[in-house]
């Protein structure tokens, strides 16, 4: 009977490359395939074969994984229980996944077992192993000679076929390039007389009319390839002829319009799970289609009475990732494509004709991160405009209110964001106005302002009490006005902006939820952002046609499974009264090991703090939901804490349920 010691197979390193050889003298060996479910054999060992090399990396209990020196993929058991005796496989490598956990246990004899954590069987054979058998699991036996293994340190220098990357969109830590940050979703006007004869100013789904929006929605130029290296490279360049190519229409997704094709799936990556490289898997679409581009053109010219003022671009919603040209000079990348990217294009516009160009990628290292159950879609699917400012401009609005235990007095709280790109300010001050539903000012609140020094921020708090305010809940959804002036100091109004908005107070008592001291029973649902016929660029009557059946089912509350949906809905939520929880754009349901990869965690917070900071005035958001079947790790509590340090309400996340 042989003796074992685990803990002295713990002390094999990392990074030593090795033949493991049978008890019989033949190596494991993968015959050189970079294909993930390619099965494993032996053979004949040969210290200059590649695919005989090695590494047993260490996962965080301890159990080691089993990897290929020359592809980088690891030995899997294939989810297989015991008394199974499947045959193991190779996959691509991640962090903590239970299949490729093998518990390595060192015998008295010097040989090892590798112990399949899922299974519980021993890597080996049912006979003595010949050259060219495929290598199985059976059940544990450290005495079976068919089940020992030798290591034989190597010296052959390996040179791994593993792909590697410098794109963009191929790298984790790179999500966005000279983007701007975060706000709430708002509406810039000149003056607040213009605000109150738009349409958006009691219903902001509406399409607004504001001078200080230029839409960019309609016919553009557009090419479509079937992978990177086909596109036209040149595009940007305002010379570039585009007078043959297609004509698209924005916002939509080009699966819609006639280009690639439509994919569903629930799990499984629509390519090879190998992040944050998109590679072909075979079988699937994108073996032919392998990350298809859509490069978008068209010219804009800017309104004469925005001269001198700041502007910007606005993006609400692209699939997956994008880069931007202004007259042939790059302004910068986004990923993210359910919350907006914003540009500042003032330094790259000239009079007259201007040129946009747009290169958008249907799949990215993102795109590990939106791994939904549903169809996936590309291109510009949501709103794109311009938007002018002035060079003091309000940048971003927080709204909170605080209500007394027997509701009867509010306080209105508003955090404002003034950004200065070199005005001269002095003796400027921020004005706000409540009014009613009817129109009617409740209260007026002004504080001067300290501006900032050029391409620098300044804060502005204001409070205001209000007595007996309308309560906003789901079944009574008043609402008020929340008029936003930037006045300089000749009394003059520069910007002005409106938010529609309700006080309520939420609180949790005995785990239970009470809204305006009252218990509150959720019935909801999920949806999907979704149109039959256009996709994800989902029309205004479509979105507003689901809140009403919402309403005609008595359903209260949404979960925007499993990303955040077009701001405009978030607005029909607080006017006809459901309750919301807004879901980031996270879900790795085919690789959980991302969760626990600091590789990952900026682009996990980032997701978050898009979505709260632009929704983030909506009263009908009671919970922010962190994401969607990503299983458990340290970038969730990261994600927590990015959340957290914006804003106070509840914080879900259905993988992880710590206190």
């Amino acid at each position: 009977m042989l003796s074992t010691a685990s803990t002295l197979a713990q002390d094999v390193s990392e990074k030593t490359q090795f033949q493991i050889l049978t008890s019989t003298g033949l190596a494991l060996d993968n015959h050189g395939s970079e294909a993930n479910n390619s099965r494993l054999f032996v053979e004949k060992a040969n210290k200059k074969q590649a695919s005989q090399v090695w590494r047993l990396g260490r996962h965080s209990d301890g159990s080691r994984a089993i990897i290929s020196a020359l592809t980088e993929k690891s030995v899997d058991n294939a989810g297989a229980p015991a008394g199974a005796h499947a045959e193991v496989l190779q996959w691509d490598t991640q962090k903590d996944h239970q299949n490729e956990q093998w518990i390595m246990t060192r015998l008295s004899n010097g040989l090892y077992t590798f112990t399949s954590k899922t299974s519980g069987e021993n890597l080996g054979f049912s006979e003595t192993p010949k050259s060219g058998m495929k290598i199985a699991q059976f059940p544990a036996n450290a005495n079976d000679p068919n089940q020992q293994w030798k290591l034989v340190k190597s010296t052959l220098k390996v040179k791994s076929t593993a792909y590697t990357s410098t794109n963009d969109w191929e790298n984790p830590r790179i999500f966005e390039i000279n983007k701007e940050p975060a706000h709430a979703f708002f509406i810039p006007f000149s003056s607040i007389e213009e605000a109150k004869a738009d349409p958006t100013y009691r219903l902001p789904w509406l399409p607004t009319k504001s001078s200080r929006i230029v839409m960019l929605n309609g016919k553009w130029k557009f090419h479509w390839v079937k992978e990177p290296k086909l596109r036209p490279v040149n595009f940007y360049k305002p010379g570039y002829d585009v007078s043959k190519w297609d004509e698209i229409n924005v916002p939509s997704n080009w699966e819609m319009e006639g280009y690639g094709t439509p994919i569903y799936t629930n799990v499984t990556y629509p390519h090879a799970n190998r992040p944050p490289y998109i590679l072909p898997q075979a079988g699937y679409t994108n073996e032919k289609e392998r990350n298809p581009v859509g490069s978008y053109r068209r010219d804009f010219t800017i309104p004469q009475n925005w001269n001198g003022q700041e502007i910007f671009i606005h993006f609400n919603g692209v699939y997956s990732a994008f880069y931007i040209w202004i007259n042939g000079k790059k302004v910068g990348y986004s990923q993210g494509s359910c919350t907006d990217a914003e540009f500042r294009i003032t330094p790259y516009l000239k009079k007259g004709n201007n040129t946009l160009a747009v290169e958008v990628y249907r799949w990215c290292d993102g795109s590990y991160l939106e791994d939904q159950d549903m169809f996936r879609l590309s291109g510009i699917y949501r709103d794109v405009y311009l938007f002018a400012t002035p060079k003091v401009r309000l940048r971003d609005i927080y709204l909170t209110n605080k209500l007394s235990e027997d509701l009867k007095q509010g306080t209105l709280n508003v955090k404002a964001k003034i950004h200065n790109y070199g005005g001269d300010m002095k003796n400027s001050q921020l004005r706000i106005t409540l009014k009613d539903d009817a129109g009617k000012a409740i209260s007026t609140l002004t504080s001067p302002i300290t501006i900032a020094q050029k391409n620098k921020e300044s804060i502005v708090n204001i409070s205001g009490n209000i007595s007996n305010p309308a309560l906003w809940t789901a079944e009574t959804p008043n609402l008020y006005n929340i008029d936003i002036e930037l006045i300089d100091g000749n009394g003059k109004t520069l910007e002005a902006t409106t938010q529609r908005y309700g006080f309520r107070k939420i609180e949790m008592k005995n785990s239970k939820i009470y809204i305006n001291n009252r218990l509150i029973y959720f019935k909801g649902t999920n949806r999907h952002d979704i149109h039959p016929i256009y996709g994800k660029a989902v029309p205004i009557e479509s979105m507003l046609q689901d809140v009403l059946l919402f309403k005609q089912y008595n359903l209260n509350t949404i979960r925007t499974s499993h990303y955040p949906n077009d701001p405009r809905m978030y607005a029909m939520f607080d006017y006809y009264g459901i309750y919301v929880m807004d879901e980031a754009n996270v879900e790795c349901h085919a690789n959980h090991s991302l969760s626990d990869n600091p590789a990952w965690k900026d682009a996990y917070c980032m997701r978050q703090v898009r979505m709260v900071e632009r929704d983030k005035n909506h009263p009908g958001i009671i919970f922010w939901s962190m994401g969607n079947e990503c299983g458990k790790g340290n970038n969730f509590r990261e994600a927590y804490k990015a959340i957290r340090a914006i804003d106070d309400r509840f914080i879900h996340y259905e993988g992880m349920n710590e206190a």
